[in-house]
């Protein structure tokens, strides 16, 4: 199980609700018979609903719920030709290995690259697949591929002002970072900003990536401030809240660094020492020695702030 609470961050929008109801009802019915969602629920509807809580409520009881539906669906033959579902399966399974949710580890994100691939072989212009893999080479460290792979999603729609593009010129930001020069972040996330809407989960994910950089440079007085509208809209991933701990500490405002190290305490307690942070990093490897820097300053300021260095005897 993850250690984030289930209803964190959920949207209670109506289509939000009306949504996972839908999600709810196909899973229950699918349980319920070796013959569904064949003739009780439309597929068509229930990827639609898997798309609008992935977009609007993407929470690790929320991928649990679309992984078990979209699952289930594809043990249908009739659907196994369908891009669209094993990129849904690919997505969800992505996410949960990256944020370390819902108990996913390395089986996890082996079942994701083959969903990812089969539905490359299926439609090799997949968008969402192809954002997917994007995400997929990020786990394995293949940052030039993954920045290719986002360039690409925006060049299949380059005039597009929708979700997916905006991610990926936020996430493409996120490469150049990784592939170390944070300097060409902050234009790319800004232009995924400009064309999403304000209240857009969306936006917490892009103020963690301008905050990122700031860090690096030292500016611990901006980062601080991306990171805290960040956890403002999206509070339940950990790697923010670690560096927000250490801004805080290393621009010495100890009251705000134990204040966000009781929040962190409290939402994640099997990140109960800097090595246990040190290893959740591991799902995203890589060698850059700008970000090994950062991560470094921000160990070293997490056992300064109070986080025990070893994992409890």
């Amino acid at each position: 199980m993850s250690d984030i609470p289930a209803s964190d961050s959920a949207s209670t929008s109506p289509a939000s609700r009306a949504a996972l109801t839908v999600l709810r009802n196909a899973l229950a019915a699918m349980n319920a018979s070796e013959t569904a969602p064949v003739g009780l629920l439309p597929v068509p509807e229930i990827m639609a609903s898997a798309r609008e809580i992935y977009a609007s409520a993407c929470t690790p009881a929320n991928t649990m719920l679309i992984a078990q539906v979209v699952e289930q669906i594809l043990h249908h033959p009739e659907h196994q030709k369908d891009p669209e579902i094993w990129a849904m399966c690919a997505n969800v399974l992505c996410c949960d290995y990256l944020n370390r949710w819902n108990g996913s580890d390395a089986a996890q994100l082996a079942a994701a690259e083959h969903a990812a691939e089969t539905a490359l072989r299926l439609d090799p212009n997949h968008r969402r697949a192809t954002y997917v893999a994007a995400f997929l080479h990020r786990a394995r460290g293949r940052h030039a591929e993954s920045l290719a792979a986002f360039e690409r999603v925006i060049a299949f729609r380059p005039d597009a002002a929708d979700r997916m593009t905006a991610e990926a010129y936020a996430q493409s930001g996120t490469q150049w970072t990784y592939l170390g020069h944070p300097e060409r972040t902050r234009d790319l996330v800004d232009k995924a900003i400009a064309i999403t809407p304000s209240d857009s989960p969306a936006i917490g994910v892009f103020y963690w990536i301008n905050g990122r950089p700031e860090f690096i440079r030292s500016n611990y007085g901006a980062a601080i401030d991306w990171f805290e509208r960040s956890i403002a809209i999206r509070r339940h991933f950990w790697y923010v809240r670690a560096w927000l701990i250490a801004a805080y500490e290393l621009n010495k405002q100890r009251d705000e660094a134990q204040r966000a190290l009781d929040e962190f305490r409290a939402l994640f307690p099997k990140l109960d020492s800097v090595a246990a942070v040190i290893n959740a990093e591991r799902n995203i490897p890589h060698s850059n020695p700008v970000l090994i820097d950062a991560r470094h300053r921000v160990h070293a300021a997490l056992i300064m702030a109070g986080l025990p260095a070893a994992e409890p005897a």
